[in-house]
């Protein structure tokens, strides 16, 4: 996936599928909580909300919020962007690593900004422990309540890019 200069256009994947996309387009194609990967997995492109929601934050919490972006980074070995483009009303992230890192990191992406209730959900991406409990079926057993939930992925080791356990 990238830019093809034959067609002048980006090809991207989207909702699973693989599209040619022009430049002008790209940003207009997206609604909050769109997930886009480009080159090769590589970096995802994901549509937050409308860029007045950062505008109105104050200046400390805008530093926190950079400040936490910058811990996600560190804490999944990805470099984590904003992407404001000038005159548009919509922003994004950018989220650039090893294609395995990014759906885990994607998922704390989305708690981050919903700490700072710019609330979006990116489709595709695996839920959490606790939506996944909150959709839960309680189930009444011989006078006892139990949950019943789904098959659960055992543990999974995190390594950095050189494969190291972290």
């Amino acid at each position: 996936h990238g830019f093809v200069e034959e067609t002048g256009r980006w090809q991207v994947e989207l909702d699973g599928e693989i599209k040619a996309v022009k430049s002008d387009n790209l940003l207009q194609s997206v609604e909050p909580g769109s997930l886009i990967f480009l080159e090769n997995r590589c970096l995802a492109h994901i549509t937050v909300g409308r860029t007045a929601l950062l505008d109105q934050m104050d200046e400390e919490v805008r530093e926190t919020l950079n400040s936490d972006l910058y811990a996600l980074g560190e804490r999944f070995d990805v470099r984590v962007e904003l992407n404001i483009v000038e005159g548009w009303p919509q922003f994004s992230v950018l989220v650039r690593g090893v294609p395995e890192q990014l759906p885990p990191s994607l998922q704390d992406l989305r708690a981050i900004f919903g700490h700072y209730d710019i609330a979006f959900n990116v489709e595709g991406i695996r839920k959490t422990t606790e939506e996944e409990e909150a959709e839960a079926e309680s189930v009444e057993v011989e006078g006892m309540e139990v949950k019943s939930m789904g098959r659960r992925e055992g543990r999974r080791v995190i390594t950095d890019r050189y494969g190291r356990s972290r």
